[in-house]
């Protein structure tokens, strides 16, 4: 097993917050975009949501070289969200620089054979690095990255979430488009897979995390009867075939399942009086369903009710203003059902317009990570304010 932690340099210049999205496909084109928006002179890190392409090897190497000492982290994705709404084909590229932000990064690789003591001893080192942080951040918060097929989410999201502590952590599994096949995770010039980046960041700015969904769970009880716990397949709900049973509680045929159809009903379970998404990906032959997160026998869920997504969008940033003033930056992780729902809608330009006035810079996603917990259908965020004036 390898981990591997990086601190980023110690910057004294400004700007702290630095975005930029480009829809440029060629490399040498990207490199001239991030360097247009972004001043490498005051760096501590750089945080980079890309689409998949055949090259990904080559855009790794030549953008960590471009920023080379920061620390360069990302991951593929299924869609992007940045200063020009949603989109597809781009990369977003966000810059943290000092004064007011110091980061500490931390690879964990091989997650199928990694251990418990191993994970704990990663994690505390991470947690040692940053107590350097210069004078003055006394904010931290986590951001999580995941290959989005390691379904290891669940696991080593609880397990940072209870080595930092106090220490708020949110952040989005990677994607691959809708090809569901694999995804890439870049850390230290490289592509990566089986694996999670964690940053660990100091500031000085307020910090807010939150989660936002619509949908409300209906009376009625859906209990997994016959699962593949391993991989997140379950075989029966009702003791009935699965698909065939959740094609009766949606009202349709099961011939008529698709993404759009379980972007449209999702599933619930309740955690510690709250709710939280359980997503469907994939209806197979068998009948039986592909969830997107850890699923087990005996397991009760409730359908989804949907509400008004721009709504709750708007309600959950007027509630970030009321914590933490309005946002410099939000980093946000949108589940890739998510898009498919708004864009099945005709809603991608309205919701997309929320998200850019809010100052979003994230990506759709695979999964969603907040405060140990790996979930689906979900918009994660963390919110991080402006600078305070003295």
């Amino acid at each position: 097993m390898r981990f591997f932690v990086t601190v980023g340099v110690n910057a004294i210049m400004p700007p702290c917050i630095q975005q930029v999205q480009s829809r440029s496909s060629a490399i040498g084109d990207i490199l001239r975009d991030l360097r247009a928006g972004i001043d490498p002179s005051s760096l501590s890190l750089v945080i980079v949501y890309f689409s998949p392409r055949p090259d990904i090897e080559d855009l790794a190497q030549a953008v960590a070289q471009a920023f080379a000492p920061v620390p360069v982290i990302g991951c593929s994705t299924s869609g992007e969200i940045g200063l020009q709404g949603y989109a597809h084909d781009s990369l977003v590229a966000v810059g943290l620089s000092g004064p007011d932000f110091h980061a500490s990064c931390l690879l964990l690789e091989n997650l199928a054979t990694l251990s418990s003591e191993e994970t704990y001893r990663a994690l505390k080192s991470l947690a040692e690095a940053n107590r350097f942080s210069p004078p003055g951040l006394g904010r931290q918060f986590a951001l999580t990255l995941f290959d989005g097929f390691c379904l290891k989410e669940e696991y080593l999201s609880s397990a940072i979430h209870a080595v930092l502590g106090d220490i708020p952590v949110c952040g989005g599994s990677a994607g691959d488009g809708l090809r569901m096949r694999c995804s890439d995770v870049l850390y230290g010039g490289r592509i990566h897979r089986d694996c999670v980046v964690v940053a660990l960041i100091a500031t000085n700015r307020p910090v807010h995390i939150f989660k936002s969904e619509h949908f409300l769970p209906c009376d009625e009880r859906l209990v997994v009867t016959g699962a593949d716990v391993a991989h997140r397949i379950v075989t029966e709900i009702n003791g009935m075939p699965a698909a065939q049973e959740y094609a009766r509680l949606i009202g349709g045929p099961r011939e008529s399942l698709s993404a759009v159809q379980f972007a449209r009903h999702p599933l619930m379970v309740r955690v510690g009086g709250i709710n939280f998404v359980r997503s469907i990906i994939h209806a197979q032959e068998d009948d039986s369903l592909i969830f997107a997160c850890a699923i087990d026998v005996g397991l009760v869920l409730r359908l989804g009710l949907g509400v008004d997504m721009a709504l709750g969008l708007n309600e959950t940033f007027a509630q970030i203003r009321q914590s933490i003033g309005e946002p410099d930056l939000v980093l946000g992780f949108d589940c890739i059902l998510r898009r498919l729902e708004i864009e099945d809608k005709g809603e991608v330009h309205k919701i997309g317009a929320i998200m850019t006035t809010n100052k979003v810079a994230g990506f759709s996603t695979q999964g969603e990570h907040f405060q140990g917990m790996h979930i689906n259908q979900t918009f994660t965020g963390i919110a991080i304010g402006q600078r305070s004036i003295s």
